[in-house]
């Protein structure tokens, strides 16, 4: 009874004192002041520092305010020190009053700071999450992936803006999550969420933009538009976005932005069907990817992208040892050239025409410049750090290389090849614990991802440690089926390397049979075997074939990249170094 007693008198004589009325009066002030902060500093574009400085000054002034509002009074007099009522008891002391409200308002104060304060700070990165399908109809599924991807793609065109690659972002359809959980993940400042509503030709997208630290909506919008516009929607929602977040886009950037095409509405569906193909890398979806690009082309022929689409179609048949290099390559070509002749600003186009450099006319300085022309195009994306990593990775600067590839990790860290690729840079340095550390993380975190026991193999052989490699190869297989165009091939090298000859050569008789039965094996990856088996002029003959053929695995003799240790027992042939100068490496 004594302590409600005493708590009793205490509250009677902070209204004596009238402290609850200026609390009450100075609270109204300060919730007018943050709504005016949040309403019209943005659209008058007034640094938000003043605005987190205003915040801290009014969290500040309270407890002076309650501090004063106890030790003096306003009256007909003037402002007087308020006298103690006299109770016949103790009163509260003004030093006890003082120090509890500090120590209550410093608590805020701290809980404020920890939250990361009300007022959001700078945003620099952003992931775009999967939008929603508001047709209730999986059939657009495919439309709805390719708008987010567009997205994605005209924010990564400011270089100022962290953007987060779609292969992460799309993780996250399958297995959403709280965005606080997102951000963390990703380590992102903001990000987008959207949906999309297709109507005929007529087509609506929502995005909203949520930032993080803390977690507060910021700005949401709709748009809509007619599917022939589609191109022009994307890039209106990224400049509004770089708007709202008041990220720096320079002028070159913005022309880029700005610029607007029109696209008939039926190629860009079957542009976007291709697209999903082509994503699956499997010969049968890619084939129809290709189909899908060829649609759109004969439906409007001036629409660059799908001669990028189909391009990149023909390229990952051949890259992946499914269709000849010589009979792809003139398709390449073809369509590279067609791309870049529409638009010259097209990114695609010409990472197309660094392939071409590269791989077909081996002019490295050519590729190179193309390569520098498509990271400028699209400088924020992770793809763009990868290309400039395997620059540097070319001519031999295999650190800066890992910089690059670190970068494109953290903006994609949802994507295995990335992982792989900085693997092979750490072996290449020698370094092998942390390789295969990287193949073990690969291992768990994308287990569904093919690749990486045969990556792993490829690290066991550098070593000598062939049964090893040969059992990641089995592995490898059991996911892939027979793969006749890598690893048949190098397991006959491998048995060759344990003295199995006899097995090695088994594996020979198996690309001679998948060829008479009209399929196509790669003369560059059947030299691994006649390599193991110690038959080198067989070996270079093949190679030699190989580049009649213009096969893009021809980069993998540069002794700067990952799999160059297969052709070492080569390297003192008269005739492979007179290759190794022909393509334009050092013998």
């Amino acid at each position: 009874m004594a302590q409600q007693s005493s708590l009793s008198v205490f509250i009677a004589e902070l209204r004596r004192r009238r402290v609850f009325r200026v609390a009450a009066v100075y609270g109204g002030v300060a919730f007018v002041l943050f709504q005016i902060i949040d309403s019209i500093f943005e659209p008058l574009h007034i640094p938000e520092w003043i605005g987190s400085l205003i915040i801290i000054l009014l969290l500040v002034g309270f407890p002076v305010a309650m501090t004063l509002a106890w030790i003096f009074d306003i009256t007909p007099e003037g402002i007087v020190r308020t006298q103690g009522r006299s109770t016949g008891k103790p009163g509260t002391s003004n030093r006890a009053l003082i120090a509890v409200t500090i120590a209550a308002v410093a608590f805020g104060i701290w809980g404020w700071m920890r939250d990361g304060g009300s007022i959001v700070g700078e945003i620099r990165s952003i992931a775009v999450l999967p939008l929603e399908n508001l047709m209730n109809d999986p059939n657009q599924d495919y439309f709805v992936s390719g708008m987010h991807e567009a997205l994605t793609t005209e924010l990564s065109k400011i270089s100022a803006l962290r953007v987060i690659g779609r292969t992460s972002t799309m993780s996250y359809k399958a297995n959403p999550k709280p965005i606080s959980e997102i951000a963390a993940e990703l380590n992102v400042d903001a990000v987008i969420e959207g949906s999309v509503l297709r109507d005929g030709d007529k087509v609506r997208i929502t995005v909203q933009l949520v930032a993080t630290r803390p977690e507060r909506h910021l700005w949401t919008d709709s748009y809509d538009r007619d599917l022939r516009d589609i191109l022009s929607l994307h890039s209106d929602v990224a400049r509004a976005i770089a708007q709202a977040i008041k990220v720096a886009v320079t002028s070159d950037e913005e022309t880029r932005l700005a610029e607007s095409k029109q696209v008939s509405p039926e190629a860009y569906t079957a542009y976007l069907q291709g697209q999903q193909f082509v994503w699956k890398l499997f010969a049968p979806d890619v084939w129809r990817g290709i189909g899908q690009f060829e649609k759109a082309i004969l439906i409007d022929s001036t629409y660059a992208e799908a001669y990028v689409g189909l391009a990149n179609g023909y390229y990952s048949l051949a890259w992946s040892n499914q269709y000849p290099s010589a009979l792809a390559w003139p398709k390449i070509i073809a369509a590279g050239e067609r791309a870049l002749e529409l638009d010259d600003n097209l990114a695609g186009a010409h990472e197309i025409q660094a392939f071409i450099k590269e791989e077909y006319d081996w002019d490295w300085p050519g590729a190179e410049k193309e390569f520098l022309r498509t990271i400028e195009l699209n400088p924020a994306s992770a793809r763009s750090h990868w290309h400039q990593a395997h620059l540097h990775l070319r001519n031999g600067r295999l650190a800066t290389a890992l910089e690059h590839i670190g970068q494109a990790i953290d903006l994609d860290p949802f994507f295995p090849l990335y992982y792989a690729d900085k693997a092979d840079l750490f072996a290449l340095q020698g370094n092998y614990a942390e390789a295969l550390r990287l193949y073990e993380y690969m291992l768990s975190t994308f287990p569904s991802w093919p690749y990486t026991h045969w990556l792993m193999a490829h690290l066991y052989a550098r070593q000598g440690r062939y049964t090893d490699a040969i059992s990641e190869v089995e592995k490898t297989m059991a996911i892939l089926g027979d793969d006749i165009g890598d690893e048949i091939p190098f397991l006959g090298y491998l048995y060759a390397k344990l003295g199995r000859m006899e097995e090695a050569r088994r594996q020979l008789e198996r690309l001679d049979a998948f060829e008479l039965a009209g399929g196509y094996a790669s003369p560059f990856t059947r030299s691994l075997v006649h390599i193991g088996l110690g038959e080198i002029d067989s070996a270079i003959a093949l190679i030699e074939v190989a580049m009649e053929e213009r096969s893009m695995w021809l980069r993998g003799l540069n002794p700067s990249l990952p799999r160059s240790y297969l052709f070492s027992p080569m390297h003192n042939h008269p005739r492979f170094q007179a290759i190794l100068q022909t393509l334009g490496f050092s013998p």
